[in-house]
């Protein structure tokens, strides 16, 4: 887990804390499951909030409005993608 960085996720405590969390969410959102990156998002959270429960609804409140960004066609980060490339360049010849 990328978060393992911190050494409270390198104890066997943090770890199971976070292992636990992990299977919560992929159980509660089948259609997501687990996807790259959850770790490091509710590693985060649960640092911060120390407390499972505060962590799972946390994590449940930021991923479920963007659902569309952890399917498998990724549509949601498609769309901000050709967003992107679609105005990025303008904002940068503006701002030069």
């Amino acid at each position: 887990m990328h978060c393992c960085s911190q050494h409270y996720f390198r104890t066997p405590a943090g770890s199971d804390q976070l292992e636990r969390l992990l299977i919560a969410f992929s159980f509660h959102v089948p259609t997501i499951g687990y996807c790259q990156g959850l770790n490091v998002l509710c590693g985060t959270l649960l640092l911060v909030s120390q407390d499972e429960i505060v962590t799972f609804a946390l994590l449940s409140e930021l991923v479920m409005p963007r659902m569309a960004y952890y399917t498998r066609s990724m549509a949601g980060c498609l769309v901000d993608v050709r967003g992107n490339n679609k105005y990025t360049p303008q904002l940068i010849r503006t701002s030069i």
